[in-house]
């Protein structure tokens, strides 16, 4: 169950929720994201929705008093229409298409009144806006006027106006904090920051009370707008695909629901649009946009039969196109999906951090009220003093810093690794790739294009070219190896083959075959050295075998070509010291060629799955942090075995997103590096945060508990720190290229 919240005060706060919320009874596991302003939810499957709807609308408000909850808009239980919060007279309650899937129902006149109702609601709610806003803003003004006209007046008056003054500045965070306490959470800054600054009157410290109000609600601004900006970033990734599709009916083009579109409807693509569903051209050539999805802004050329997949847009000629699937089923939608659930999961640092926010709180408190009152008594001193001491310790006591800026760190790595076509299953993975010190390959389709052509063919036993081509084609006619497919496409990938028999895979050497009641094996090396046949070949180069159990037939030679960039992400991985492997079925000599002519030092061929599985066991077992980077289509076991998976290549595989830990929407190679160093740069800005906010904290409350610092400079560290914690992890949003290098 997945449910947005609005109104969540500070990441502190949400925390809490999410804490409390795993409490109850048949929730198995709850996450409270206050940056995406959600609730996400796993349930028993036999609890009912809405009772645990009703049970966490209790609990939110009874935390955050202010809060609102609703279901997103894409579930809406009893189809109540949640787009004004306030209740519709009947005339206003009617269904709309654009608010709903179904179609309306009501007269014109029905129409004209709920537009106009409409706009008065939304005119109001825009004044509503601009009223409290403007309000709000001038009495803080107001309040600092006066401040500073205390200091005019004689001492026995202005008193006066420094109690107006600082009713003014801290009017709305006394309210919040006084709806907390009620609500049983005490805890909360605002409380912290009222106690701090009416404890800061009490002791004569005027000016302190004053600064502590005044400078918390600069820092509160200056850090929702931060956070606010942060938040409209992310949001934008979550808009890739289009809701709309332009489709024939009664013979006119029309716009309509993507979600509403089914497979097998002709569409039509104009320039400019982007795709709403995935699917194969019918009519008509034209240059796509695939930055969305691969981070790639180069143009690529299609025409017809070529694929279409939501979320593209088409940058030159008109074209039409047949839906192959369905919204849900789109690649944008699978990457959407992923993104989304990538930011709903925590990584161990993040628990680490709400472990620890649960506990520093009231340890400072504790502290606190040990300095304030128990210290003095034993010295013997004037317990004025040191009640000043424990403020300090008060307003510096929340952990909201580290609670929001950790988060925003990894979902700004999963953002910026988005925007570049590389999708990542979560912010922990983006810790085991920053660790990884071994990044192991396999060959064909990730360092090599994975597309083959016949090269030349070597017939034996007095069987021409012809021959050979023509037996090899029909064995391999079903089958979608990369070796397979070249093969038949060489012969003719619509001529006719004939139907061969008994055909059985031999895992790791081929297949064997029945053609023209003659049993033939088409494979590798070590297939025909078990049919005894010593054949004569070039060991360097990609080459299939076929031969019957009597005598060889003859050889296939294949090539493909190694990526122009592949070469680049080897030699800036050998340049930080990273250990290079690359391991594959293919022959060891073919292997050997590849990795030297990329500069990997290390590699092995002839291997079986369970080879690949053997190596990296053992490369774990000597502490090393292994990566591994495959084409996803056989090499999910060593995807599975390794710390980190990174697919190639996978745009719509489904398989490979559920095995892989990072996804390349593409085949470029570079990707691996930008994914390797958007894994460090989060890394080193979350080490960075948690070492800049732990040190002034600790810092402060050393300095606090020696008289050496006042109560507004703590408040200024507090709101400071936070502010350039949400700064440094919004960085890698805006990072180029050259700057996630550094």
């Amino acid at each position: 169950m997945k449910l947005n919240v609005h109104g969540i005060d500070c990441a502190h706060c949400a925390a809490k929720i999410e804490s409390e919320i795993c409490k109850l009874p048949n929730v198995l596991q709850g996450r409270v994201s206050f940056l995406q302003e959600s609730i996400t939810v796993s349930l028993d499957s036999e609890i009912n929705e809405e009772v645990v709807y009703d049970e966490i609308v209790e609990l939110v408000k009874k935390i955050e008093p202010g809060a609102k909850i609703e279901y997103p808009s894409t579930h809406i239980p009893n189809h109540h229409c949640n787009m004004f919060s306030e209740s519709h007279s009947i005339k206003d309650s009617h269904f709309h298409s654009l608010q709903h899937d179904g179609s309306c129902c009501c007269d014109s006149s029905c129409h004209e009144d709920h537009s106009f109702n409409i706009f008065k609601h939304s005119l109001s709610k825009i004044r509503l806006k601009l009223d409290r806003v403007t309000l709000e803003q001038y009495l803080y003004i107001s309040g600092i006027i006066l401040w500073g006209f205390g200091f005019l007046v004689p001492s026995k008056y202005s008193i006066y106006l420094y109690v107006l003054a600082y009713v003014l500045i801290s009017y709305e965070i006394i309210i919040k904090a006084f709806q907390k306490l009620f609500s049983g959470n005490a805890l909360d800054e605002s409380m912290l920051m009222t106690v701090a600054s009416i404890g800061a009157f009490i002791i004569g410290e005027v000016h302190e009370g004053l600064a502590v109000m005044t400078l918390f609600k600069v820092g509160e601004m200056l850090e929702d707008k931060a956070v606010e900006r942060s938040k409209a970033s992310l949001k934008n990734l979550l808009e890739l695909q289009p809701d709309k599709c332009v489709i024939e009916s009664n013979n006119q083009w029309i716009n309509v629901n993507a979600k509403d579109v089914k497979p097998g409807t002709l569409i039509m693509l104009r320039p400019g649009d982007k795709a709403g569903l995935d699917g194969i051209i019918e009519t008509g050539s034209t240059f796509v946009d695939n930055s969305a999805l691969t981070g790639e802004s180069v143009p690529i050329s299609v025409g017809v039969g070529d694929e279409i997949l939501a979320g593209m847009t088409n940058a030159d000629s008109l074209i039409y196109y047949k839906s192959t699937k369905d919204y849900d089923n789109s690649a944008v939608a699978k990457l959407l999906t992923m993104i989304q659930n990538a930011m709903d999961g925590k990584a161990k640092i993040e628990r680490f951090v709400t472990r620890f926010s649960k506990v520093f709180t009231p340890v400072v408190l504790s502290l606190a009220g040990i300095i304030a009152f128990i210290v003095p008594l034993i010295k013997c001193e004037p317990m004025i003093a040191w009640i000043y001491r424990a403020l300090t310790f008060l307003v510096i006591s929340c952990p909201c810093a580290m609670v929001l800026s950790i988060p925003l760190a990894y979902f700004s790595g999963i953002g910026a690794a988005s925007k570049r076509g590389i999708l990542v299953k979560g912010g922990q993975f983006f810790d085991k790739l920053s660790k990884a010190n071994t990044f192991v390959f396999d060959k064909t389709g990730t360092l090599t294009t994975g597309i083959f052509t016949v090269d030349r063919i070597v017939p034996e036993h007095g069987f021409t070219e012809e021959d050979v081509l023509f037996i090899a084609a029909a064995g391999e006619a079903t089958s979608t190896h990369p070796l397979a497919r070249a093969i038949v496409d060489t012969y003719g990938p619509h001529k006719t083959l004939p139907t061969v028999y008994d055909a059985k895979n031999l895992p790791g050497k081929g297949i064997s075959f029945t053609l023209n009641d003659n049993l033939f094996f088409l494979g590798s090396w070590k297939l025909m050295d078990e049919l005894g046949h010593n054949m004569i070949y070039e060991p360097d180069k990609t080459s299939m075998f076929l031969a019957t159990k009597d005598y060889p037939v003859g050889i296939i030679y294949l090539i493909d070509d190694i990526k122009v960039d592949a070469k680049e992400l080897i030699s800036k991985l050998n340049s930080h010291g990273k250990r290079t492997i690359l391991l594959s079925g293919d022959r060891e000599e073919s292997v050997a060629r590849v990795a030297n002519s990329l500069g990997i030092t290390e590699w092995g061929g002839d291997l079986y799955p369970e080879d690949k599985l053997e190596r990296i066991s053992a490369l774990k077992n000597k502490r090393h942090v292994v990566a591994f980077i495959g084409d996803g289509i056989n090499d999910g076991p060593a995807m599975a075995q390794s710390h980190v998976g990174i697919a190639m290549g996978s745009v719509g595989s489904a398989g490979t997103i559920e095995v892989a830990d990072f996804v390349i929407m593409g085949d470029n190679m570079v990707k691996v590096g930008e994914a390797y160093d958007i894994s460090r740069k989060t890394e080193l800005i979350i080490k960075e945060n948690l070492w800049f906010i732990l040190s002034i904290k600790f810092g402060f409350l050393t300095l606090g508990a020696l008289g050496l610092t006042n109560v507004w400079m703590a408040v200024f560290a507090d709101v400071g720190v936070a502010l350039l914690a949400v700064l440094n992890s919004s960085r890698l949003l805006k990072y180029s290229n050259k700057k996630l290098g550094d």
